[in-house]
């Protein structure tokens, strides 16, 4: 019985154990072709709703190319989260990507898998609505992810790390000034270019347009329609017709409009409704029962 240690420096000594494996570089990809994305934790921040100091995270967007970078700072990690910094980091680019390369990030990757992930419903609608390939990076391999990954302690210790900030608007604030003034203008250690005036000059020409409006990320959630002829979404109920009692129902909510599909076919479009509400529909009651439902003398 010897202690692992020495038998690990027998191993590598005289079997090449643990010895470092040769690999080769990734050919560069072309201006506008990759854009990666990764969370990582920054700090604390006052947040004056609740009169305390919250964790804050920043979502880090590399463009593969130029390396020119937007940094989203919020407070959760879901997938509202998630859209909205990859919606502002498209505008403050002016441009998206052909390929978008994602951590395994729960809100938007269901199920991690080397060659056939599943992503959310909701993520996959939003990258049709911005026309870009989801590229799901491998679980814990920073390799396939390697111009964000070094970002983030560049990020946390190059601009929020001995700061005093006001609240999150703040500290966007000055990230949005921070990624054009600093680490857009600084010269990077690969590259041996400056971020920011390689995405002027070659890249930004090379996004796909902004064509469509801010994307509003959906909520789908199964919902069983009672006898009453409801569903409840979002903690407010939405009336279907008669013949889809007893079904289960598919339910997608945007912050405007909710959609009711039972079996793949769309039965209802309704306002949202905040929690505690009802939206009846009395076309919805049979002829004979939906007089008792109306509260009319009559």
């Amino acid at each position: 019985v010897v202690p692992y240690s020495s038998l690990h420096r027998f191993a590598a000594k005289h079997c090449g154990f643990g010895g470092g494996r040769a690999t080769v570089r990734v050919a560069d990809c072309a201006p506008g072709d990759l854009a990666e994305v990764d969370f990582g934790r920054l700090g604390l921040v006052p947040d004056p709703a609740t009169g305390k100091r919250r964790l804050a995270h920043a979502l880090i967007v590399t463009l593969g190319y130029s390396r020119h970078q937007y940094v989203h700072v919020t407070f959760a990690q879901k997938l509202p989260d998630l859209i909205a910094g990859l919606e502002d980091a498209f505008e403050f680019f002016g441009g998206v990507t052909t390929r978008v390369v994602i951590d395994n990030l729960k809100a938007a990757v269901t199920k991690a898998d080397k060659y056939d992930p599943t992503f959310s419903r909701s993520f996959e609608e939003y990258a049709r609505h911005r026309d870009f390939v989801i590229d799901a990076a491998d679980k814990e391999s920073p390799r396939n992810k390697p111009h964000v990954e070094r970002a983030v302690p560049y990020v946390r210790k190059n601009f929020f790390k001995g700061e005093e900030w006001i609240d999150l608007a703040h500290v966007q604030r000055e990230a949005r000034r921070w990624c054009l003034a600093t680490a857009g203008l600084r010269v990077h250690g690969t590259t041996r270019r400056r971020p920011l005036e390689v995405f002027e000059a070659e890249e930004k020409a090379a996004l796909e347009p902004l064509a469509k409006e801010r994307f509003d990320p959906p909520e789908w959630k199964r919902c069983k329609v009672h006898p009453d002829h409801t569903v409840c979404f979002g903690k407010a109920l939405y009336t279907v017709p008669t013949r889809h009692i007893g079904k289960t129902a598919e339910v997608r909510g945007d912050s405007k409009l909710v959609r009711i599909y039972v079996n793949g076919e769309l039965v209802k479009t309704r306002p949202r409704l905040a929690p505690g509400k009802k939206d009846i529909d009395y076309s919805d009651y049979p002829k004979e029962k939906a007089a008792y439902a109306m509260r009319d003398p009559e």
